[in-house]
């Protein structure tokens, strides 16, 4: 499986770094006033660098057979930022609000109508059919590095649907990279992600990566974003 891993990841290489080059872009705006130009500059450079030599070592989850690998993927890069922002003495919380503030950006350069498409996808049944395609599949635990999920109906709830993760990849890879202090900080994304998509309103009330048993993710709709 680890073959099938590299395999599958080295030819991704070159997209996942184009991909995470718009954002990068947002880091160093992001660290300007704090570090400089020069460090900043450096700290992107590090960044790239931990996460180019990471992405062949990333745990094979299923490749295209599961969308969460996308995550995954996600999750390696916050592994970089974190570690970079480590070695130029930002830690701990800091780098959760450096993670905060980076996607908050990122996600208000998308064009709102490209905003307003993911939302659709995400409430209007797609995604929701995936997660319980996924609710199945993870169940197996064919791949130990993968997360195991369980599929929520909203049906008669004051919620579209949701998803119990009862296993995370993320907190699974941070722990074995001895960077298992700082799983909890991964989950801002969410927060930020969430909070720039229109007309969705996402909750949570607790964390794998903060010691619970589960991280209960609740999607509704909210009228009031537009």
């Amino acid at each position: 499986m680890k073959i099938a891993g590299e395999t599958y990841y080295r030819r991704r290489s070159v997209l996942y770094r184009l991909f995470f080059y718009f954002i990068e872009k947002q880091l160093y705006n992001e660290m300007l006033n704090a570090l400089g130009e020069r460090r900043s500059r450096q700290l992107v450079r590090d960044v790239r660098r931990v996460y180019r030599a990471e992405i062949p070592r990333m745990p094979y989850i299923g490749g295209s057979r599961n969308f969460l690998t996308f995550y995954l993927v996600g999750g390696v890069w916050v592994y970089a930022l974190f570690l970079a922002l480590k070695e130029a003495g930002i830690e701990d919380k800091k780098a959760g609000e450096v993670l905060y503030n980076v996607t908050t950006r990122s996600i208000n350069k998308i064009p709102r109508f490209v905003r307003w498409r993911v939302t659709r996808y995400i409430l209007e049944g797609r995604y929701a059919r995936l997660s319980r395609a996924l609710d199945e599949y993870t169940s197996r635990r064919e791949f130990p590095g993968d997360w195991v999920l369980k599929f929520v109906d909203g049906k008669d709830k004051d919620f579209v649907f949701g998803i119990d993760y009862v296993e995370c990849a993320l907190c699974k890879y941070f722990n074995e990279k001895g960077m298992g202090d700082y799983a909890r900080y991964i989950c801002v994304f969410d927060i930020a992600f969430y909070e720039g998509l229109p007309g969705i309103r996402f909750t949570r009330t607790q964390t794998l990566a903060e010691g619970n048993h589960v991280c209960d993710y609740r999607f509704c709709r909210d009228s009031s974003k537009t």
